[in-house]
């Protein structure tokens, strides 16, 4: 009774816990406490303990609850004394997650475990406290479960073992709930249904083995079902409900089969039972009842089907529940069920099936032939054949008998079959693997009788492989649209067992692979992406890799190494094994075969796990230098494989990180190693990319643009140039299309192709190719012959093997492809598309227009565009954007007028938007759009002169046919020319101007100067003159402003403010400024104006003071002010200001960024800082990517932002550690690094101060406590200085210099004292330096120790005096000395004595000894002809001792140095008795001393082989050998003409030369062989009077080289002249001023064989002026063959007449027949309008250059054959340098111009004519000759010792005039030739005058300029030219 009270109390307390309180209650619960605080009969079950704290866990407490928590908690501490240990630690756990009686509870826990551990401790009574074990407690549970029963076999410990043990007790369990399934009480049954869905739920977290544990579990569930008690049914089913609650997967499925089963029962209850709970089984799931079958259906469909003969209703019910009809739910599940319908060969179903769906079986099969033939072949051989009877016999009854064979069935679907098949070998089970393998070998010999009939295959054909190898490309097809759910939603599994497929199905082909390489490996990169199917991708990759050959696996290495890095975070343990596995076949099996293709693979060593292979790595690029890791980082950053890039750029951001010394040394010098330039091309591609996540790619592209700096655009070439063909056809031609469509495949779409990762956006490609090559002929019969098809004709052939080998490799497989495409309907779309609402980004909006046009294109362009449509509407703009142009151009030239104008709106809509203030599109989209216009109008206007030019041609060629050949020709270009004509060519410049594409801006606004000008109308040039002004004002040419200048009559205010903002007047702009705000004091650009100029004066309270004042009143402005005033806060440190302004912004301008930059590193945060630097890059880098790749000077801005973001970095990785010792050493490195990449950036004034500034601010964020800190500040402010002054900003330059001084910068007196020298006081300035330093102490004074212990002086005469301090000193002491000298003041032993200090304080230092020695040899040369060989030979010596210290310690002087050392040596050497002299001696062991590879002053030492002096020749030998040995390549040709001259002692001294070279340097001397490799046969006789040879050599590079071979001519002259430009563009290039302006000559390769003969290089790209100024002439019907007799009547009266009348009669008589039309020449060149500008300003100022050259050369005869003009730069480059020395002068009508500058020559110079960009550069170029006149005349010296044959026969004459006049006079040729140089000399000291009246003296280089130009436009001297120069044209 007592045991049965305990348990009737429980039952009471589990029940009011599981109910919760109630009022009635409360008096009971006091009796159950008195109770449970009684001894208990009988130990509880834990079951019910469990119920307790369960009840605790879940339930919502509230105070009302108190007294039954009470109860319950009394109930559990009366049962611990009770429990065993296991329970107790049970208790224990559940109680310690947050029961709240865990307090009171878990103390007598631990009591109870300790009690019972000290008993097993002691070993006391054994007996009763024995340890329970595990088995006990099932047994307890069990016994509990089965109750009343009895189980005895649990007493059996020793003859179970433990998992027999286990299933038994799981049966006992599970007969219990199976005897509970069958008891007439309802209530137990669904007890006993619970109980089944908990074991269930039990078996399911066991293991994955849960289908088979509940086979018999369901085998008595459906037993029971089965029953004929429907009640038992009824509850049975509702058991399976639970069960269907609780599962997954296959457990899942046996629910919803049995449920399924009983849905067409007679008895309505359990028919609708079944109904009922299958439906709740959906709702519990979160699913639609069609969502929670469908991933069963392969299994259910077939059941019902099969079923549908005898109970429809079954299908009926089903379909009803999940809303199909049953005749949808037949047609949506056939691929699963008539597999199985003709494997069981079931007619009656076929028959069903057939009638629901209207169809006949044999119509059916032929729809899913593929499943029903795969299914077939899987079954067993007797099967397969029983199947495939029964296939044919339904084909046949359908056919009428018709003879029909398995062979064609299965041909017809072979395809598809075998997909169906390959996929099956994915699957994880061998036996299935084994059986799809068994079915390829049956569909193999099922095809047998198909080919044998045809005729026997080769061994090649036969097999499995050969079978899968015809079908891979389908097959490959079939899969990815698989894997992309084309045909349907695939679940996971699903997908993973097609991935795996790959697997078997490329070991299975084999090698043969490769040709569909680039589709597997797009499919292998979509789906590694995915996590869940890496580990599978990476099985089949593997496997992929290992199956290549050697030549085909190379291909693979880099993407699917990035591929594995990329993704690397994202892989499992397995799946990182099998990736390493790969990478260790490709690096460690692999690596040494596959060469050059290892360059490819990404670094490893970001991944601990590859550490072994990537030292494997490290060790086959143990050779690399950093130029060639560089190199091919490049090259894999460029590839179109955004993986590959993506991995390659952080790379190369790691590279160029660690490695900015060796970034110093390409970016540095007068030009940048060609690196920088691939450099930064490869950036700015990526950068510009357009494509859907190209965000991370480009974000690494401007990072890498920050590491390597606003690198100055002047000093690198970046070619980004693309060619694009202009269709003249209009597709009508099939040749020009076929071209076009091969241009397509080989430059756009195959490189796209190779390199997707985007399976869709691959096959769209891939369909495009296909109808390509069907386009041009290409068939499968060009690489397999045997395949049938015809023949293919020589032409089709032709262009098939005019293919780039990776087109061939990439194209061969889709020879034969079938790919289709579903064309989607064109929607209707309104105009202009770029309004649309719903076209908000340019990406939309180009390929919406894109698409609409392909759909207006023309018949025959039409069956070229059509299949772009899928490419375009895919994410990547790239192709497009290609053929846009192309589009629009067919579509005005084909196109009705409505489809015309709707391209005019469009393009009308882009630039309105541009001029448009109120616009809300996004800047992206305003500024690519406009560049996208701008193409097109680009490729319109070309198209437009070239179809012009072709017309006239053909008007040429055949007057008779001309109507009928050109009338449709010139009906197209009227459409094209009407509708580029009626856009407005203001709102274009506007627009243009509006989105900073300057040069289109200024050819508009210039086509409209010239029209108005033709029209007589001059009140508007004015305007349009501010215009350009404004144009060149953006474009920073100061040039062009000052040209614009000189035509505007009236300056206005605008004007004034951009010429002195220009100028660095910024004091005057403000003024300008200040003036229009009084007058307009509501406009917001003169507010900026004038904060501009406030900054730039550094008045930055003044900035703050005015953006407030303004602000109040204009809040609204405060997007446009708020940059000036953060910037003003920062830099006086107002950071509390600062943080409020960025905190309340929304602009993001730069200045806003920068400061956000500079908060988070004040912060010292470094997660803020990474989050600042990355927006700050994102956001300022954008102007860069809408700059387009050719955009860099257009960006520049954003550059050196970026510039400075990555600064800030610097700075802030270096003081952030904060004050330790250590960081000096890093602070010291790291002001190197800055100093050189300021250096490396565009010398102006305006980026070199934002960068300096930026600096100061970085390190002024802490108070850092480093010496190096500090003088980084200090040393800024100085640069700042000078910067300015070089710039002409005096206020700037000396507020900088006050900064300086205020810094404590030591040198800081020397850059005063040159600021007060540049504003026109030398003397002051003197005195200033020489005072500073002297109250330095740092001349002729010591300091004692104690003043040095209290001084601030740096003393330089202490060991401790550092070298960059000594340097510093010593340029300070050579700056005194050389204005000392200048000034006229002191005494030469005073000067010499300073610059003797100079020099001997720091001797290491180039510089001083370089001035010490031209201060000797300025003494020299002022010496009396009778002193110089007495005090003078002294002088030398020191001279050259000098020079020759100075070329050891450095080169920045070696092209005044070494010409000037080698003259006085050479020179001394060939005095009388010289060799005899002491002072000579030494001199010679000077030389010996400074003797190297002196190539650059070759030409020279050449001319002196003949040198009379022995000692002196040897060492000339000896210097020859030293640079032949070192530049063979290059000296060797240059000494030719020595061993081949025509006089013996030149000969012979070369041939000796040249012998000791082959005995010395032999490989060396041969190699000269390996450069030409091959010379063609062809020979072009030249039609001059010398008959020059026109030959071609074919080089070992493959290039072809053109020369001109001319005999009886001294070409040496030609040689010595290329040698003294090329010098004297080295000159140029060091200068900033000329190399701003890319000053050069356009040199080329002069060969002398001797003096008689050789080669000159044939200048390619070069046409003469001549034919295109006839060309335009003849085009405006104007006479120029032959001077007509007019003409000559006025040339003849110009011969006779004065200057004043021949300049009349010239300007005339003359000029009005032959107006200047050469501007047309480069608008029709280079219609782009950046090349249209970057040309004319390279013509202009190579034009200037070689004037200025020529004028002191004394080169004449400029005829407009002689001069040159490239086709492709626009520079000028002149030929024939016979008539020099102003030998033109001479002639019988003697030359009056000093150069060419004719009207022609002007008109091609611009609006501005010689002002501007030709003056200056003239006056540039001028002042360059003059001051390094000295190296010139050097190098000019060669003529005086090697005369030229003129001079000969000038020598000859002049001796025999003396014979004949009986008076012996030798005449000296080196005399001859010094008299020829002596005119050169004074013009390079700016001695020239052209009058007779005046004397001769020295001019200013503007006043020499200016005269000049007036000589040379003079029409007096223009018009006494001789008539072949023709000066009119």
């Amino acid at each position: 009774m007592c045991e049965l009270a305990e348990h009737m109390c429980n039952y009471v307390l589990l029940r009011r816990l599981h109910e919760g309180p109630q009022p009635a209650w409360e008096d009971t619960y006091s009796q159950l406490q008195q109770i449970y605080q009684r001894p208990l009969a009988e130990s509880p079950s834990y079951a019910e303990v469990q119920a307790v704290v369960s009840a605790f866990h879940t339930r919502e407490w509230i105070e009302d609850d108190s007294e039954l928590r009470n109860l319950g908690s009394v109930y559990l501490r009366g049962l611990v004394p009770h429990m065993d240990e296991s329970n107790l630690h049970d208790l224990k756990e559940a109680l310690s997650n947050g029961v709240a009686e865990a307090d009171e509870l878990l103390p007598l826990v631990d009591q109870r475990l300790e009690f019972l551990d000290s008993m097993y401790a002691d070993g006391k009574d054994q007996a009763k406290v024995q340890r329970p074990s595990w088995r006990s407690r099932v047994k307890t549970i069990v016994q509990a479960i089965v109750e009343p029963d009895e189980i005895s076999w649990t007493d059996d410990n020793d003859s179970l073992s433990d998992s027999q043990y286990i299933a038994r007790a799981l049966t006992e369990v599970e007969s219990r709930c199976d005897r509970g399934m069958k008891n007439e009480n309802r209530g137990v049954r669904l007890s006993a249904g619970r109980a089944l869905a908990e074991l269930v739920r039990l078996y399911q977290a066991i293991d994955g083995a849960s289908a088979i544990r509940t086979e018999s579990l369901f085998k008595n569930l459906l037993r029971i079902c089965d029953s004929p008690d429907s009640q038992l049914t009824e509850t049975a089913l509702i058991t399976a409900g639970y069960i269907g609650k609780v599962a997954t997967s296959e457990v899942l499925y046996r629910v919803i089969s049995c449920l399924i089963s009983y849905m067409g029962h007679t008895n309505l209850v359990v028919k609708g039972s079944a109904n009922m709970q299958l439906l709740a089984i959906a709702k519990h799931h979160k699913k639609q009842p069609y969502s929670l079958l469908s991933p069963y259906m392969s299994q259910i469909a077939p059941k019902l089907v099969a079923r549908l003969p005898t109970q429809p209703m079954v299908l009926a019910e089903v379909s009803r529940i999940i809303c199909l009809a049953p005749n949808v739910f037949i047609s949506l599940t056939i691929h699963h069920t008539l597999p199985q319908v003709f494997a069981n060969r079931d007619h009656k179903a076929l028959e069903a099936m057939s009638k629901e769906l209207g169809q006949k079986p044999s119509t059916m099969f032929l729809n899913a032939a593929p499943s029903i033939l795969a299914h077939a072949f899987l079954l067993p051989p007797g099967q397969t054949n029983s199947v495939l009877t029964f296939v044919v016999d339904v084909l046949r009854e359908a056919s009428n008998g018709a003879a029909i064979d398995i062979s064609s069935v299965v041909k017809s679907c072979l395809m598809n079959l075998l997909a169906e098949l390959v996929i099956v070998m994915g699957q994880e089970d061998d036996y299935a693997v084994d059986r799809a393998t068994q079915a390829l070998l049956k569909v193999d010999s099922a095809l047998n009788d198909v080919r044998s009939q045809a005729r026997a295959r080769t061994s090649s054909e036969r097999g499995v492989p050969a079978m899968l190898k015809g079908q891979m490309l389908g097959i490959l097809t079939h899969l990815n649209d698989l894997l992309r759910d084309v045909k349907g939603k695939k679940a996971s599994e699903n997908k993973k067992q097609i991935i795996r497929s790959l697997g078997p199905f490329v070991l299975q082909v084999g090698p043969a692979v490769s040709n569909v390489a680039p589709q597997l490996m797009a499919t292998m990169q979509t789906m590694i992406a995915v996590p869940e199917f890496a580990e599978v991708t990476l099985s089949s990759w593997l496997t992929f890799l290992m199956t290549l050959d050697l030549r085909d696996l190379g291909a693979q290495v880099g993407p699917s190494s990035a591929s594995f890095v990329g993704y690397w975070h994202t892989f499992s343990s397995n799946a990182c094994e099998i990736a390493k596995r790969c990478l260790d076949y490709i690096v460690v099996e692999k690596g040494q075969q596959l060469g050059d293709h290892m360059d490819d693979l990404v670094d490893l060593g970001t991944i601990p796990q590859l550490a072994a292979t990537h030292q494997h790595l490290v060790n086959l690029r143990r050779t690399w230098t950093p130029a060639f890791k560089l190199g091919k980082l490049l090259e894999r950053a460029a590839s179109d494989n955004i993986t590959v890039a993506l991995r390659s750029l952080e790379e190369l951001k790691t590279f160029m990180s660690s490695n900015d010394v060796f970034l110093g040394t390409l970016a540095s010098g007068d030009m940048f190693d060609p690196l920088v330039a691939s450099i930064l091309g490869t950036l700015l591609a990526a950068a510009c990319r357009d494509t859907e996540g190209i965000e991370p790619l480009r974000r690494l592209a401007f990072d890498c643009i920050g590491i390597l700096g606003a690198v100055d655009p002047d000093r690198f070439e970046l070619n980004t140039g693309e060619s694009k063909m202009i269709m003249l056809s209009n597709f009508t031609d099939e040749n020009e299309s076929v071209a076009f469509a091969l241009h397509m495949m080989s430059d756009v779409l195959v490189s796209a192709f190779r390199s997707t990762s985007d399976i869709a956006h691959q096959s769209h490609l891939a369909y495009v190719l296909q109808e390509l090559l069907r386009f041009c002929k290409f068939q499968g019969t060009l690489v397999n012959p045997g395949a049938g098809g015809g023949s293919v004709p020589l032409k089709v052939r032709n262009r098939w093997n005019g293919l780039p080998k990776h087109v061939v490799e990439t194209v061969t497989p889709l020879l034969d492809a079938r790919y289709s495409l579903q064309v989607r309907a064109a929607s209707n779309i309104q105009h202009p598309i770029y309004c649309q609402s719903s076209i908000p980004t340019y990406r939309e909006w180009i390929q919406s227009w894109a698409e609409y046009l392909i759909g207006q294109t023309s018949h025959h362009a039409k069956t070229i565009f059509v299949h772009f449509m899928s490419v375009v509407r895919n994410k990547d703009v790239g192709v497009a954007h290609h053929l846009l142009p192309h589009l629009v151009l067919n579509v005005l030239i084909s196109g009705d007028m409505t489809a015309a104008q709707n391209i005019r709106s469009e393009l009308l809509a882009v630039l309105e938007d541009q001029v448009n203030p109120e616009s809300t599109s996004t800047f992206d989209k305003k500024d690519l759009s406009a560049q996208t216009v701008f193409i097109l109008m680009d490729h319109l206007n070309k198209w437009v002169r070239v179809m012009r030019q072709d017309i006239n041609a053909k008007r040429s060629e055949s007057k008779r046919n001309r109507a009928n050949v050109t009338s449709e020709a010139e009906e197209q270009l009227l459409r094209i020319d009407s509708i580029l004509t009626s856009i407005d060519q203001s709102l274009m410049a506007k627009a243009a101007l509006q989105c900073k594409a300057y040069g289109r801006a200024l050819m508009s606004f210039e086509q409209q100067i010239l029209s108005l000008r033709s029209n007589g109308v001059t009140g508007e040039l004015q305007n349009y003159y501010e215009r350009l002004h404004e144009i060149y004002s953006y474009l920073d040419e100061p040039d062009g402003m000052e040209g614009v200048s000189t035509m505007i009559l009236s300056p206005s205010l605008e004007h004034q403010i951009r010429q002195h903002e220009s100028t660095g007047k910024w004091t005057s702009a403000q003024s300008c400024w200040e003036v229009r705000l009084q007058h307009t004091p509501d406009d917001l650009q003169s507010h900026l104006g004038l904060l501009r100029c406030l900054r730039n004066l550094g008045h930055y309270d003044t900035m703050r003071t005015h953006v407030k004042g303004v602000l109040t009143r204009k809040p609204v402005w405060e997007a446009d002010l708020t940059g000036y005033q953060i910037e003003s806060g920062w830099i006086v440190g107002d950071w509390d200001e600062v943080q409020e302004l960025v905190t309340h912004t929304k602009a993001s301008s730069a200045s806003v960024m920068l400061a956000g930059i500079l908060l988070a590193m004040r912060t010292g945060d470094d997660s803020a800082i990474s989050e600042s630097l990355s927006r700050a890059r994102q956001t300022l880098g954008a102007p860069i990517a809408a700059a387009g790749p050719r955009g860099y000077r257009r960006a520049y801005d954003a550059v050196v932002n970026l510039h400075m973001v990555h600064e800030l970095e610097l700075i802030h990785h270096i003081t952030s550690g904060g004050n330790i010792p250590a960081n000096d050493l890093r602070l010291s490195a790291l002001l190197h690094q800055l100093s050189t990449r300021l250096s490396s950036t565009l010398p102006a004034f305006r980026i070199r101060e934002s960068v300096l500034s930026m600096r100061r601010t970085g390190f002024g964020l802490h108070q850092i406590h480093s010496e190096p800190a500090r003088e980084m500040v200090s040393r800024s402010w100085l640069l700042s200085a000078k910067l300015a002054r070089k710039a002409g900003y005096w206020q700037t330059a000396y507020s900088a210099v006050l900064h300086a001084r205020h810094t404590n910068h030591p040198f800081s007196f020397v850059e005063s004292a040159k600021l007060v020298k540049s504003s026109g006081e030398p003397l002051r300035a003197l005195q200033e330096l020489n005072n500073s330093l002297k109250s330095s102490e740092m001349v002729g004074r010591h300091n004692t120790d104690m003043q040095r212990a209290h001084s601030k002086v740096i003393d330089l005469t202490t060991e401790d005096a550092t070298d960059e301090m000594k340097q510093m000193k010593a340029k300070a002491l050579v700056l005194r000395a050389r204005w000392m000298n200048e000034s006229d003041r002191y005494a030469s032993n005073t000067v010499l004595k300073a610059f003797q200090d100079a020099a001997g304080l720091f001797q290491r230092w180039e510089s001083g000894w370089f001035h010490l020695g031209q201060f000797h040899d300025e003494c020299f040369k002022g010496l009396l002809p009778a002193d110089q060989l007495v005090r003078g030979i002294r002088m030398n010596h020191n001279t050259i001792k000098c020079y020759g210290k100075s070329i050891r310690y450095g080169s920045k002087y070696i092209y005044q140095t070494v010409p000037r050392l080698l003259t006085l040596w050479l020179d001394l050497g060939e005095v009388k008795d010289i060799k005899d002299n002491n002072i000579f001696k030494k001199i010679n062991e000077e030389v010996d001393k400074a003797i190297t590879n002196w190539y650059t002053a070759f030409p020279q030492i050449v001319s002196r082989v003949g040198h009379g002096n022995r000692n002196v020749y040897s060492m000339l030998a000896k210097l020859i050998q030293n640079v032949i040995g070192e530049y063979p390549k290059q000296a060797l040709w240059l000494f030719a003409s020595v061993v081949k001259s025509t006089k013996q002692t030149r000969r012979e001294r070369g041939m000796s030369i040249l012998n000791k070279l082959k005995a010395s340097h032999h490989a060396n001397v041969e190699i000269l062989l390996t450069l030409m490799a091959e010379f063609y046969d062809e020979i072009e006789v030249m039609k001059s009077l010398a008959r020059p040879r026109k030959i071609t050599i074919q080089g070992s590079n493959g290039q072809k080289y053109m020369f001109l071979g001319k005999p009886k001519d001294d070409l040496r002259k030609d040689a010595r002249l290329m040698d003294f430009n090329a010098i004297i563009n080295k000159l140029l290039k060091s200068n900033s001023e000329s190399r701003r302006r890319q000053l050069h000559i356009r040199t080329y390769g002069v060969v002398t064989l001797n003096e008689e003969c050789g080669f000159i290089q044939w200048v390619p790209n070069t046409v003469p002026l001549r034919p295109l100024l006839l060309k335009s002439y003849d085009a405006r019907n104007i006479v120029t063959r032959h001077i007509s007799h007019e003409l000559s009547v006025v040339l003849a009266k110009i011969k006779e007449a004065d200057m004043p009348t021949a300049a009349k009669l010239f300007v005339e008589g003359v000029l009005p027949s032959y107006p200047p039309v050469f501007h047309e020449w480069f608008i029709e060149t280079f219609p782009e309008p950046s090349a249209w500008l970057a040309s004319r300003l390279t013509y202009s100022r190579t034009a200037a250059v070689m004037s200025m050259v020529g004028f002191i050369l004394g080169l004449g005869d400029r005829h407009t054959e002689n001069i040159l003009l490239d086709t492709v730069t626009g520079d000028t480059v002149h030929v024939d340098f016979n008539c020099l020395f102003d030998k033109a002068k001479t002639m019988e009508v003697p030359e009056r111009v000093p150069f060419r500058l004719t009207q022609n020559i002007v008109d091609g110079l611009g609006l501005t004519g010689p002002e501007g960009f030709f003056r200056i550069a003239c006056e540039v170029t001028m002042q360059l000759l003059r001051d390094n006149k000295d190296s010139l005349m050097s190098v000019l010296d060669a003529f005086v010792h090697d005369p030229l044959v003129e001079w000969e026969d000038q020598k000859r004459r002049l001796e025999r005039e003396a014979q004949r006049r009986n008076t012996e006079k030798s005449v000296d040729e080196r005399k001859l030739a010094k008299n020829a140089l002596y005119p050169i000399e004074n013009k390079l000291k700016g001695i020239y005058n052209n009058s007779l009246e005046k004397p001769a003296r020295e001019i200013p280089t503007s006043t020499l300029v200016q005269i000049l130009i007036q000589e040379a436009t003079d029409p007096g001297n223009l018009g006494k030219m001789y008539p072949g120069w023709a000066a009119w044209y």
